[in-house]
């Protein structure tokens, strides 16, 4: 759902604008159905196939507070408080009112693409390792190139941290006992300069070098995707669970 939601708000701004944005910044949280495999494949599909040069996927850490669409969530939360909310029209309503100055539209989505089955068997089988603990890569960069060796003419990159600028704040313990500072003795912590620098690189030069994602152009139907196994029970459960606690009828 999350790769579709963004397509339809990307597909919304090429009609007001009539055109491909030159530049994309996308930005996820870090749950699972916004920061997979598949959302890369999706980065890196855009770039080789539009008039999109550039995409930056950027994921919150761990522990974050907000992220910029939460004003808009906000304003929700404000309207919406002290109401009854049951139904999904009920629910449109709500968005609508909440935004009457607003250029809102809101869709009803009856099912959604199989984006996962569409890219699949195209995704390099090495990708891996890029969303856990230290490993984690909060920040992707998908570029045009015109290196051959690139399949589908993008290369992308990546870095540990979105900022150019990050301290870490490690535990004394971490740190060898002649590089900590007055401080850091004192109070145990000591702030330390990450690296924040793009990557793969040349293990020999040091030189950037990129990766891609897509091993081939998928050449397959997209259908649509199947509903998990077992869903039309948990939402009656659900359901009835509600109508229980709110004695509605």
């Amino acid at each position: 759902m999350g790769i579709h939601t963004f397509l339809l708000g990307l597909e919304k701004w090429i009609e007001d604008k009539k055109r491909y944005p030159r530049k994309i910044f996308w930005q996820v949280d870090g749950g699972p159905e916004n920061c997979n495999r598949t959302v890369l494949a999706v980065c890196e599909y855009l770039v080789a196939k539009t008039d999109t040069q550039e995409i930056y996927l950027t994921r919150l850490p761990v522990g974050h507070t907000h992220e910029d669409t939460d004003a808009v969530l906000g304003t929700i939360w404000e309207y919406v408080k002290g109401k009854n909310v049951s139904t999904p029209q009920e629910y449109k309503s709500v968005l609508e009112s909440a935004f009457k100055n607003e250029k809102l539209k809101v869709y009803d989505i009856f099912s959604v693409p199989d984006y996962k089955s569409f890219f699949g068997q195209y995704i390099d089988p090495n990708l891996g390792h890029w969303t856990k603990l230290d490993e984690a890569k909060l920040q992707w960069r998908f570029q045009k190139t015109e290196d051959p060796g690139f399949p589908l003419k993008v290369k992308s990159t990546y870095r540990a941290f979105a900022q150019d600028d990050v301290i870490l704040i490690l535990s004394g313990h971490c740190i060898p006992k002649e590089k900590l500072s007055f401080a850091g003795r004192n109070v145990h912590y000591q702030g330390v300069e990450a690296s924040t620098r793009w990557e793969p690189r040349s293990k020999v030069t040091s030189k950037l070098t990129g990766q891609f994602q897509l091993i081939g152009d998928p050449k397959i139907a997209i259908g649509p995707a199947e509903l998990v196994q077992g869903s039309r029970a948990k939402l009656n459960k659900v359901f009835r669970k509600f109508y229980q606690l709110f004695s509605l009828t």
